[in-house]
């Protein structure tokens, strides 16, 4: 049931607030700037009408926010919430109230909330700053930034092992004799095949793996009809075998993340995780509008994205754009000129 948590802060309150805030901080220049009251009607049709009370979702958000500004995981937040003063100030906290705890933050934002949900925040809290008449300038600086993906990198054959176990998992749950007969056949044509030579290169694995996902194709066909969980495993194990097998541009890095990608940044350095583009007020630093995509990803390829979605959600096109040169394909400049 959603409610709002508005708690009335008592005069021992105030006082430390008053006498520990400092008046210029950020987190109060946002608040002077930002009404938060309108997450209430975005996020209201996730919350039943009947149950017990849950965590006021405006606080909940912008505990998010206060994870973005400082780089905070959900346990590193809880903990600088119960200390810092200007934390609890900025969620109407006072001094005896309880903090959520870090499984509510991800229950919140993976339960609760949606892409949307985020895109919407996002977009309002832009429209506001408008409003403020904060943002002034006609020119905008598009660019790119690099988001790690917090995975281990493993080599490919373990990769593909990982991802044939999580399929071989998947059967267990429908059928356990088969899911031991065929895991019990590729450990001993692997085991033989190790025996016969010292090295083994990485192909041979995945065309072996490859070879026992094909029986799997045909001895489990029904269910892949109608098992989602099942045919996701099954999906993701194939589509990675058919993207190293064939060499393919677009591969799979990790089993735990598999929209992660890696892309070389420069010669020498590999990047693996995602780009968060994005297109900015050359005078405040506001962010107008953003893109996240795998990080091989051209940062090109976003430009046009980010110029239409700054005029349709929040209605600003700028006369001049700063970009650097990855942004300068024949497409993006007709695009600009038009």
């Amino acid at each position: 049931m959603l409610k709002k948590n508005r708690p009335q802060l008592d005069m021992f309150d105030h006082i430390i607030f008053e006498k520990l805030v400092p008046k210029d901080h950020l987190l109060v220049k946002i608040n002077s700037i930002i009404d938060f009251s309108f997450i209430y009607d975005l996020v209201k049709d996730q919350y039943s009408p009947i149950g017990r009370g849950s965590k006021d979702p405006v606080m909940l958000v912008k505990i998010f926010l206060l994870e973005y500004l400082y780089r905070l995981s959900d346990v590193e937040v809880v903990k600088r919430i119960q200390t810092d003063i200007v934390f609890r100030w900025f969620l109407n906290l006072g001094i005896n109230d309880t903090v959520p705890d870090d499984t509510t933050l991800s229950f919140f934002r993976v339960q609760r909330l949606t892409e949307e949900h985020f895109e919407a925040f996002f977009t309002e809290i832009v429209k506001k700053c408008i409003e403020k008449d904060l943002i002034r300038t006609n020119r905008f600086i598009i660019d790119s930034t690099d988001v790690a993906a917090n995975i281990n990198y493993p080599s490919i054959k373990k990769l593909a092992r990982t991802a044939f176990n999580k399929v071989i998992q998947a059967v267990a749950e429908f059928n356990e004799p088969l899911a031991a007969e065929i895991s019990a056949m590729i450990e001993s044509e692997l085991d033989l095949t190790y025996e016969k030579s010292e090295k083994v290169s990485w192909q041979k694995h995945l065309e072996i793996t490859q070879k026992y996902v094909d029986i799997l194709y045909i001895k489990t066909y029904d269910e892949l009809q109608t098992n989602q969980k099942y045919l996701e495993a099954f999906g993701l194990c194939y589509d990675l075998l058919d993207q190293y097998i064939h060499n393919k541009k677009d591969k799979i890095v990790s089993i735990v993340d598999p929209d992660a990608r890696v892309a070389h940044k420069s010669k020498g350095t590999v990047k693996k995780g995602y780009k968060d583009h994005i297109i900015i007020d050359e005078d405040s630093e506001i962010i107008l509008a953003s893109s996240q995509t795998p990080f091989n990803v051209g940062d090109g390829k976003k430009l046009q994205e980010l110029l239409q979605k700054a005029e349709t959600q929040v209605g600003l096109k700028p006369k001049e754009l700063s970009a650097d040169k990855a942004y300068g394909e024949t497409e993006n400049r007709a695009f600009l000129k038009k």
